[in-house]
């Protein structure tokens, strides 16, 4: 029984440290440095395959905010009386983390939903996103640089384009966060 219950805590324990230092790292180093040289380990370049990418890089900020809050709601009075009264950890995880914790995610996914149009036209720029005939801003982008000087809208319509996306998802996740 007490046996049985310190292993899985320090399973659990382990883990978590382990999956902290991961994200460390991964925080580290400066995103859209790791989502290019993701791009260009992979080499293939398909719809799948760049957002394989952006999420494999995208999680950890996401990560470390979860772990967090999680940390900071299993402290709170009514987590500990639950635990108190006999509920299990599926239980406290089910009826109260998980309820706090999903607004920030919420939040946080679409916040990120910028950055990560922004990465996928880095990668389209550096030619390690989707191939033509699929759209692209950041591919767009490429293939108008040698027209700048004499169509300067060619460039500057998918420039508008990433920049209203990027600052209308940056504006939704702050409404969302003082909605929520």
């Amino acid at each position: 029984g007490v046996a049985a219950g310190y292993s899985a805590s320090t399973k659990a324990r382990a883990l978590d440290v382990s999956l902290s230092r991961v994200v460390d790292v991964l925080l580290a180093l400066p995103f859209l440095l790791v989502v290019t040289a993701i791009g260009a380990a992979v080499g293939r370049s398909d719809a799948f395959t760049v957002f394989l990418v952006l999420g494999l890089s995208g999680w950890a900020g996401i990560a470390r905010v979860v772990r967090a809050k999680t940390i900071q709601i299993c402290s709170l009075e009514f987590v500990l009386a639950s635990r108190a009264m006999g509920g299990g950890a599926v239980w406290i995880v089910v009826r109260h983390v998980l309820p706090n914790v999903s607004t920030i995610v919420f939040v946080l996914a679409t916040t990120s939903i910028g950055q990560m149009v922004l990465a996928e036209a880095v990668l389209g720029y550096l030619s390690l996103g989707l191939p033509p005939p699929a759209p692209s801003w950041g591919r767009m982008l490429h293939e108008a640089e040698p027209f700048f000087a004499s169509r300067p809208l060619l460039v500057a319509a998918p420039s508008i384009a990433i920049l209203l996306t990027v600052l209308g998802f940056g504006r939704l996740g702050d409404a969302l966060r003082d909605a929520l």
